[in-house]
């Protein structure tokens, strides 16, 4: 039977169009088997993580403050000397410790003041010398009683004007140390006059210092004299801290700094050198709470979110916070528990439900506690740190090297 044009282009269209339904499916099939392939490649991928255990501790708020090491005002021994004189010689420098009765400089007096001395018992020779011949003209009625007096007067304000400036020891010498100390400030210089009354040096004792800070005024408010104050060098890790206590908070702004001084007693014994420049954490509040180390908390958007270890999964949980230190932080409601296993490392590519591996020995470490060193000031602007992490070649995700306990930055 022969067909018809039309009958063989309608044929033709019928097997063009099964061709194509068939290329298409061996497309889609080819297409979903490797998007299939991705995701379950993607699914296989396994997040190395560390944690510790969410734990219950004292943590801290405070207030921060810089500063610097200065002697106790009532401690300092001012070196002076009641007439004006002249340095011949500095013994000692600024910062040197020094043994009581140690020499520190050598003076003299002055040309004014040697001359005054001399004048006075010149004075007083012809006062004595005008007494003796006034008494002789008496007894001779050659003058009267009053003459007399008057003589006497003079004598006297001859005395009394030598014996004060003799008082002064007005004379060359060495001034020695009243105590055991450091040589905190040296005023004078070789060769320069000094007045009467003036500081050549000042000498503390050397477990005597006391800390000045600046503070802001906005957080002056919440200071009180007492409180507690961790302490320690600036730059100078080498260098132990301390803790203090509040001992005066002053009522107004110092008008070079522009901020409220507020003064630290430090115990004796402190390892801080006079002069040091130093950060403080002035404690504004204390209490026990839930703490987990600050970099296992992360910004995401405008939440705050932490991970914690199920099963082998990842589990997300957006907390609120309050009180932060300079490692912990503290967590507020009941998503996160005592015990739970909080991520610390690894924790910046999680997901929720990821498939997670804890690195060994990492489980049972606890959150440190806020017991000796607090951080900065809490602030809304706060920055949590996390340990970043790359896939490697097996697909696995290979945290940063937090150390575990929770050593987070400063807030």
């Amino acid at each position: 039977m022969k067909l018809s044009s039309s009958a063989k282009l309608i044929l033709m269209i019928a097997v063009v169009a099964v061709i194509g339904l068939l290329i298409g499916y061996a497309i889609g099939k080819a297409g979903g088997g490797a998007a299939k392939g991705k995701e379950e490649a993607k699914e296989a991928v396994t997040a190395e993580v560390k944690v510790v255990k969410a734990a219950e501790g004292t943590i801290e708020q405070s207030v921060a403050a810089y500063g610097s090491v200065i002697a106790s005002p009532e401690d300092v021994q001012g070196l002076t000397v009641p007439f004006e004189c002249r340095v011949r010689r500095v013994l000692v420098v600024a910062g040197q410790a020094v043994e009581a009765k140690t020499p520190l400089i050598d003076i003299e007096p002055s040309p004014e003041a040697a001359l005054s001395l001399s004048d006075a018992r010149t004075a007083l020779q012809a006062a004595q010398r005008d007494f003796g011949l006034v008494q002789q003209r008496v007894e001779m009625k050659l003058a009267t009683q009053s003459d007399l007096s008057t003589a006497q007067q003079t004598l006297r304000l001859a005395q009394s004007k030598l014996e004060s400036l003799s008082s002064r020891g007005i004379e060359a010498k060495k001034l020695t140390a009243g105590l055991a100390g450091l040589v905190s400030k040296v005023e004078a210089e070789e060769g320069q006059v000094v007045a009467a009354g003036t500081a050549l040096m000042d000498v503390v004792p050397a477990e005597r210092v006391q800390v000045r800070l600046a503070v802001e005024p906005s957080a002056a408010g919440a200071l009180k004299v007492g409180q507690k104050v961790h302490v320690h060098a600036v730059n100078e890790k080498d260098v132990p801290g301390a803790d203090g206590a509040v001992r005066l908070i002053t009522d107004r702004i110092n008008p070079t700094s522009r901020l409220v001084d507020v003064y630290v007693t430090l115990p004796p014994g402190a390892p801080l050198k006079l002069e040091t420049f130093v950060h403080a954490n002035i404690v504004v509040a204390t209490k026990m709470a839930l703490i987990v180390p600050r970099q296992a908390v992360l910004p995401q958007e405008s939440k705050q979110v932490l991970f914690t270890v199920e099963g082998k999964k990842a589990v997300r949980h957006e907390v609120e916070t309050d009180l932060e230190d300079e490692k912990n932080v503290e967590l507020l409601g009941e998503q996160v528990k005592v015990g739970d296993a909080v991520v610390v490392q690894g924790n910046a590519e999680l997901k929720g439900d990821m498939a997670v591996e804890v690195l060994d020995g990492q489980s049972e470490s606890q959150p440190a506690a806020s017991e000796k060193h607090s951080g900065e000031e809490k602030s809304s602007g706060d920055e949590k740190s996390a340990g970043g992490e790359k896939p490697n070649a097996d697909g696995k995700s290979t945290g940063g090297e937090a150390a575990p306990g929770g050593q987070g930055s400063a807030g």
